[in-house]
């Protein structure tokens, strides 16, 4: 059994009266040390399909060479020096502790202010504008760090992501604040985890603030099967030594497509691909964040990978815009053509009934036969921001990039379009996700409410009825939690306890819950 957080915090305390007299000579020593920059990582935001190096690895353009934006390198002294600062705060340090260690002349004389003055995460859509902190590192946002204690038969294990955890994700992957965590099964036994806005270390922590690196996804790797301490990460999709890449490119423009962010993923079989399954990302691309809880979407769509998620085909903005104009550049060649093309088929543009499918969540029927390819999908569906209710669509796996092969539940059968599609789970549903659970013999929809808190509803079937909803953490005990996603091998454990990922805003960052399910037996 773990330690009682508030025991954890006790020795906490303990261990930042440390901080003031290691952080300056650790830093110090940190800048000496740090290697040379590596170049700067190319992964920039698209244009069109002609401003971009590639779609499917097929260089575009005259020279092949044309791309916007760079991420840039962690292999500089700059994010050496946050390993220096983190490794102490991990006590839990702040602001006030930070001033007290004379940590402008670690510096070389640089002054405090230019060294954390501008710490806040620029342009992060959903970290700045929808409620959340400006700052993911806890220590500099006022908060502890701790998991957050939580009473009854749900708890909280430990971190996934952040300078909290065990995984180490600042040094391996530059990742220091991230949220969402949506996972499935890559069809061998793995478990992909999709994150969404992801910051990490500035390359010059002394003038443009220690976090910055803001990329509008990242996806991590675990092999895990024992999550009672726990979830380890074992990889990711890298870009370079110690930087995992965005995944699925963004523009970054608000107000055009700020952000690019995974909302469900699944591995179908597919003849050439790694380990013999395609790993699929339905997308939204956010067009601009409102009030908390609000934005607005360009489209939703399916981005896939044949290499394990290393590598995504992907319908950009620019390939959206430039296709449904009926506009191609010369010069994009004809390989970079189809790719487009294809992509472009699973693109739902925030209009019409594609409006109720922006969002959503893929789930089989139980019993499906995963090896046919005219077996199911299901795709449950909710339109942009926290407010809406969810409808269900299904198709056939070999279709599944296929926007125009979906069909819906229209109360009482299948129906051809979208706009017919009936309400399944009614009320304001939010980042959710559907299992079916073996333990219960139903299937389970986990979402958060804006009211209840993490809630959980039953059903036999589907297309329902769903049970009443069950609250697993209250707003009162957890404010602003959200995203939480379940664990696929723990679903099909037979097991009591239900393991799911979850963020809060004051943290930023993933942890690992688990939930006693036997209350919901029948």
């Amino acid at each position: 059994m773990p330690d009682h957080p508030l025991t954890r915090r006790a020795s906490r305390r303990l261990s930042r009266s440390l901080f003031a007299a290691t952080v300056a000579a650790g830093t110090a020593a940190t800048l000496a040390a740090a290697p040379a920059g590596a170049a700067p990582v190319d992964n920039g935001s698209m244009g069109s399909v002609t401003d971009q190096s590639s779609l499917d690895g097929t260089p575009l353009g005259e020279d092949g060479m044309q791309s916007l934006g760079s991420a840039g390198s962690i292999g500089t002294a700059g994010s050496s020096a946050l390993g220096a600062l983190t490794a102490p705060l991990e006590g839990g340090g702040s602001l006030s502790s930070l001033a007290s260690t004379g940590l402008s002349d670690s510096f070389g004389g640089g002054s405090l202010g230019c060294a954390l003055g501008s710490t806040g995460v620029t342009g992060s859509g959903s970290v700045g504008s929808s409620g959340g902190p400006m700052h993911p590192v806890p220590w500099l946002n006022g908060q502890d760090g701790m998991l957050p204690y939580v009473s009854g038969t749900t708890d909280a294990i430990a971190h996934i992501t952040g300078p909290s955890g065990t995984n180490e994700t600042v040094p391996r992957f530059n990742v220091i604040g991230t949220d969402l965590g949506i996972m499935w099964d890559n069809g061998n036994g793995q478990t992909m985890l999709a994150f969404g806005d992801t910051t990490g270390a500035n390359d010059d922590p002394i003038c443009n603030g220690l976090v910055g690196q803001w990329r509008s996804n990242v996806l991590l790797r675990s092999d895990d099967d024992d999550l009672s301490d726990g979830m380890s990460i074992d990889g990711a999709a890298m870009a370079s030594p110690g930087q995992a890449k965005e995944i699925l490119p963004s523009l970054k423009v608000p107000g055009v497509e700020h952000t690019v962010i995974p909302t469900a993923g699944i591995a179908v079989p597919h003849a050439g691909s790694a380990g013999g399954f395609r790993q699929y990302i339905n997308f939204m691309s956010v067009k601009s964040w409102g009030a908390p809880g609000e934005w607005t979407t360009n489209y939703s769509a399916v981005a896939y990978s044949d290499d394990n998620g290393e590598n995504w085909v992907s319908p950009t903005f620019g390939s959206v815009q430039d296709m449904a104009g009926n506009v191609v550049a010369p010069g994009t060649g004809a390989k970079a053509f189809r790719t487009a093309t294809a992509a472009l088929s699973s693109v739902r543009l925030n209009a019409g009934g594609n409006a109720d499918f922006q969002m959503g969540a893929f789930v089989r029927e139980h019993g499906a036969d995963v090896s046919d390819p005219d077996s199911y999908v299901y795709f449950f569906g909710t339109p942009s921001g926290r407010s809406g209710s969810a409808r269900l669509s299904r198709v056939q796996q070999k279709d599944i990039e296929n926007a125009a092969a979906y069909t819906y539940w229209d109360g009482s059968g299948w129906a051809a379009t979208p706009e017919q599609a009936a309400v399944v789970i009614d009320g304001k549903v939010s980042e959710l996700s559907v299992a079916y659970n073996t333990y219960l013999g139903k299937y389970i929809a986990m979402y958060t409410h804006p009211i209840k808190g993490l809630v959980v509803r039953t059903a036999d079937s589907l297309t329902g009825p769903w049970s009443d909803t069950t609250t697993l953490i209250s707003p009162v005990q957890v404010p602003a939690f959200y995203g939480a996603f379940m664990h696929p091998e723990s679903s099909d454990s037979g097991d009591s306890t239900l393991y799911f990922t979850g963020t809060t805003w004051s943290d930023y960052n993933v942890m690992i819950l688990r939930t006693d399910l036997s209350r919901l037996r029948d």
